[in-house]
């Protein structure tokens, strides 16, 4: 699953941008040298995030950070990324 983090505020036609997620198959989509498979899951999805990111003029890099951590790892001993991580599984499980 892939969790939106915010909406965009702004266009911009330069920056970065670090995806992060527990999901290792969901960040291959940022990949050079992915490429959607049609007889794949949810191609519709992948082959439109896809486009999207290839069309981007903004540079797009993907992080992946293994979730669930505050079940074994001290609060204070997370990457801010795994924290944002968790925050986002806790916001979606609401919707």
């Amino acid at each position: 699953t892939v969790h939106v983090v915010s909406t965009v505020h702004h266009v911009s036609n330069s920056g970065h941008v670090t995806v992060v997620c527990d999901n290792e198959q969901a960040l291959r989509v940022f990949e050079p040298d992915f490429f959607p498979d049609p007889k794949g899951a949810n191609f519709d999805l992948v082959l439109a995030l896809w486009t999207l990111v290839r069309n981007s003029p903004i540079r797009w890099s993907a992080k992946h950070v293994h979730g669930h951590q505050e079940r074994n790892v001290r609060w204070s001993r997370l990457s801010r990324h795994s924290r944002l991580n968790i925050a986002m599984d806790k916001i979606a499980k609401q919707f």
